[in-house]
């Protein structure tokens, strides 16, 4: 079987026990791979406790390398994190908040891809893992086997523009992300593979009645009269939480 790896973002772990949409696509590719075991699976990410022991005991045909960075890391970062949030009030908090995390994590990574042959590797959605492949010459090693999977527009290339574009593919969520990255790097269409995000639809067209709806209500103190705004996602700033309660103020009760 073909060696298939999956490189994740520096921030959260698979299994997906702090959440993100990205970690819990990745889990579910490790769930499918338990059953069908069509290629040999390996999936580097961040270190967690508990995602580490989930991932021991409940993932049998997946790899998982688990990447721990430095105590040191993790304070500089949260001085940063300090200094730009407490004295310069910038707004994104994360963008502070794992800096010399992250470097400490593609410099471990890049180690780990250039004592291991890890076969077809396919970064996940973070441009500064490309850093990874330059870094002791790994884009050479994998030339032709590394690929992107891309869920936004690209926030930067850190310096490694031709080793982007050296990428077998970018496969892309839509055609609006393909074409903004090809537009960016000036990439021929042909590198791009358009894989779109799926969900469980019957998960979600599961009809209340009446009793059903009334109970809900009572538990969380809704009006029958209220309007219900659901947002799923994480209550952090860049996740657009506080302008989505903002811009309820701009539509009136009849076109609500």
């Amino acid at each position: 079987m073909e060696d298939i790896t999956l490189i994740m973002g520096s921030v959260f772990p698979v299994p997906a026990v702090k959440g993100g949409a990205v970690e819990n696509l990745i889990e579910n590719i490790a769930k499918a791979q338990e059953k069908e075991k069509k290629v040999n699976l390996n999936i580097i990410c961040a270190y967690d406790f508990n995602a580490e022991k989930i991932a021991k005991e409940k993932f049998k045909n997946t790899n998982f390398n688990h990447i721990k960075v430095g105590k040191i890391n993790k304070f500089i970062d949260q001085c940063i994190s300090f200094v730009a949030t407490k004295i310069f009030h910038k707004k994104n908090v994360m963008a502070y908040s794992y800096i010399f995390q992250r470097l400490g994590y593609y410099r471990k990574i890049s180690s780990l891809l250039h004592k291991k042959d890890f076969g077809k590797i396919i970064l996940e959605n973070s441009t500064g893992l490309y850093l990874a492949l330059k870094w002791k010459k790994n884009y050479l090693k994998y030339e032709g086997r590394y690929y992107y999977h891309c869920h936004n527009e690209f926030p930067g290339t850190y310096g490694c523009s031709e080793i982007i574009k050296s990428t077998k593919k970018i496969i892309c969520v839509s055609n609006f992300i393909a074409n903004s990255i090809a537009n960016l790097m000036n990439m021929p269409s042909d590198k791009f593979i358009v894989l779109r995000n799926c969900i469980d639809v019957k998960r979600f067209s599961n009809e209340l009645n009446f009793d059903e709806k009334r109970k809900l209500k009572e538990k969380y103190g809704i009006k029958d009269n209220e309007k219900i705004l659901l947002f799923t996602g994480r209550i952090t700033p860049e996740k657009g939480v506080k302008e989505l309660v903002e811009s309820l103020k701009n539509i009136s009760n009849q076109n609500y």
